[in-house]
């Protein structure tokens, strides 16, 4: 499952902002949104691992 969200996110990856989530009417760049949340949600459970990246944290809501 984890493999199928980020296939689903990756073709759109470029679109997901902080700075265009919130504010865009484009379909594409909420489903970026909506998709990133997810992936960032799914990579809490690598947190303590080597590797892991502070990118991939949840984003707060403005």
């Amino acid at each position: 499952m984890v493999r199928a969200v980020t296939d689903l996110y990756a073709p759109v990856a470029h679109l997901d902002s902080p700075d265009t989530a919130a504010t865009s009417k484009d379909f594409d760049a909420g489903r970026a949104a909506g998709l990133g949340a997810a992936v960032r949600l799914l990579a809490q459970i690598y947190h303590d691992t080597p590797g892991y990246r502070e990118e991939w944290r949840p984003r707060t809501l403005p």
